[in-house]
């Protein structure tokens, strides 16, 4: 699979977007002699056997514990809505906090289930640790008044925004200028 950065905003660098117009260039083929030539990096995530039969796509070699959440940041004309995807999570096991009256925090930890010990994986893909992310609240918002909820694997975080007008301050200058 190719691997490209998703988008830089300021809020985001998602390295693990996967580029899924990939199946329909030819170029970027894995089976494809060019694609070593014109994305080298193409197998570094990939497990040695999966380098071995480059035609099958097997998939990324990540950890298990390596947890990143997808978040959605949405502004409307009152609020802003944050909505993370927690599938399978409960709420005890999440933490919504504002840090210093600017940053938005959305943390937590996945714990991963138990299985007989009789049992054997043969393939796991989920992922399960602690995670954290932050975003940098505008100052037009009004941080007492922010409220979660999760429903269906979505938490949805309402920041509402402050309807006031901006306060604009002069600053002095001072020293002598030609």
């Amino acid at each position: 699979m190719t691997q490209v950065p998703r988008r830089i905003d300021g809020s985001e660098f998602d390295p693990w977007f996967v580029n899924s117009n990939r199946i329909f260039n030819p170029l970027f083929d894995s089976g494809n002699l060019q694609s070593g030539i014109l994305n080298p990096f193409e197998n570094f995530l990939r497990s040695p056997s999966d380098q071995a039969s480059p035609s099958l796509d097997k998939g990324l070699m990540i950890s298990p514990s390596a947890v990143y959440t997808r978040v959605d940041w949405v502004e409307t004309p009152s609020f802003h809505v944050f909505k993370a995807d927690l599938p399978g999570m409960k709420k005890d096991d999440i933490r919504v906090e504002v840090v210093d009256d600017r940053v938005l925090s959305i943390s937590g930890e996945r714990t991963k289930e138990k299985v007989d010990e009789r049992h054997a994986y043969r393939q796991e893909e989920r992922s399960y640790g602690k995670f954290s992310r932050q975003f940098p609240l505008p100052p037009n918002t009004k941080h007492h008044d922010i409220s979660a909820k999760l429903e269906n694997g979505v938490l949805t975080v309402t920041v509402p925004k402050d309807s006031g007008i901006m306060k604009i301050r002069t600053v002095e200058i001072q020293g002598y200028g030609i």
